[in-house]
């Protein structure tokens, strides 16, 4: 990774803030993207302190025009970009039923668009390295989930984008790897969308089903240094792409008693 450019969407909290150090600690040139920019320079300020180099690029991956300054900016720079990674993301809680119909738009927004533009904007950048796109998925992928239906949905939908760019791009060196990441510790700073179009600070999870921040990172940057194609490495994950496979009915009871069990 030494002197690579890498862009990382929401990089201000959670699992892109924790990628950000693992590839600078690496010799990586980080540029920190999202929507808050007060919080992009903390991070930024942190990791000049640790002698690391990275710049700030705020702006919405879900509004062209943003990912088009951002991609500038960050060719200003350094004068190529070599990684990708389309990390940003917004969750929700609510029945379909109940939610607001503006949840629906700014989740897909976010967490599709928001992986569809920064994608479009850097390609003739890509094409040049022969460089990296790494899409931050989710086990959410791999089945819809009762109350968090347009989550599930707008993560379904970047697997088919990845699999089209992988047919689009095949002969032009681009690697494109695809991350489902399982249910992840939470990063306090981190909100979800009410059925009512509020945000909110996410549900706290059980323990035991929390993976730590940093080891979810620390499977992204082995994908991006290994040009890994795809990882379905948490538990959960692996269990739900083969039991969907031999006995799907059970992968529907499962996720139906704990629908239930939330609906309490």
């Amino acid at each position: 990774m030494k002197d690579k450019v890498v862009i990382i969407t929401g990089a201000g909290t959670g699992i892109g803030k924790a990628l950000a150090f693992d590839l600078a600690a690496k010799g990586a040139k980080i540029v920190l993207n999202g929507r808050n920019a007060e919080r992009l320079e903390r991070v930024q300020k942190e990791m000049t302190k640790q002698g690391h180099t990275s710049i700030t690029a705020a702006g919405d991956v879900s509004q062209y025009a943003d990912c088009e300054q951002i991609i500038a900016k960050t060719i200003d720079a350094f004068g190529k970009i070599d990684v990708l990674v389309n990390n940003a993301g917004l969750t929700m809680e609510g029945d379909i039923e109940v939610l607001h119909p503006d949840v629906f738009k700014k989740v897909m927004d976010v967490n599709f668009l928001g992986c569809v533009y920064p994608t479009k904007a850097a390609l003739p950048y890509l094409r040049a390295t022969k460089g990296n796109i790494v899409f931050v998925s989710s086990v959410a992928a791999k089945h819809g989930i009762g109350k968090h239906s347009v989550y599930a949905a707008s993560k379904m939908a970047i697997t088919s984008l990845v699999q089209s760019l992988r047919i689009e791009l095949h002969d032009t060196g681009i690697h494109i790897g695809l991350i489902y990441v399982g249910f992840t510790q939470q990063d306090p700073e981190k909100v979800q969308f009410t059925a009512s179009g509020h945000e909110e600070p996410i549900t706290n999870r059980q323990a035991d089903q929390r993976i730590p921040i940093p080891v979810v990172a620390g499977k992204i940057a082995k994908m991006i240094e290994t040009r890994q194609r795809s990882s379905n490495y948490s538990k959960l994950g692996r269990i739900l792409a083969v039991v969907q496979w031999f006995a799907p009915w059970v992968v529907d009871l499962v996720f139906l008693r704990a629908y239930k069990k939330w609906k309490g």
